[in-house]
């Protein structure tokens, strides 16, 4: 594949995924034909989804979970963690939070806010707390 080929689909695939979790809550089966056509891109070009893509998607059955309405978000647990929930097979899912990835990248030796220092650089994160702060 050619590199241009694979950036322009890249960046279809961004483009449809924020889309899809912008309309969610307004036209449901327009934003899971969005998440639905991102998916279709990555397998017919054979690219690999970024994570910060992937992440709007239930690992077990590959549906499009909107956060709001298609997932839970639950922040806590003795580990540190973000525990997302898909509300159609009900399967859970947990991110760890105890380590910084970033900390030899920048001076944040001492961040105890590692949600911020991991996921602030997606900007499916800002949407995600944007939805959830309306």
């Amino acid at each position: 594949m050619k590199p241009d080929a694979r950036a322009v689909a890249i960046e279809r695939m961004q483009i449809l995924i924020e889309s899809a979790v912008r309309n969610a809550r307004s036209d449901p089966a327009l934003a899971k034909r969005h998440a639905g056509l991102a998916r279709k891109i990555s397998s017919r070009h054979k690219i690999r989804m970024p994570y910060h893509l992937r992440m709007v998607f239930c690992k077990k059955c590959k549906s499009f979970m909107a956060p709001g309405t298609g997932s839970r978000f639950r922040l806590g647990g003795t580990p540190k963690s973000v525990r997302i929930t898909c509300n159609l097979c009900g399967h859970t899912y947990r991110k760890m939070l105890n380590s910084c990835e970033n900390q030899r990248n920048h001076a944040c030796n001492d961040c105890h806010l590692t949600t911020v220092c991991r996921l602030q650089k997606t900007s499916l994160f800002q949407i995600h707390i944007a939805w959830h702060w309306k």
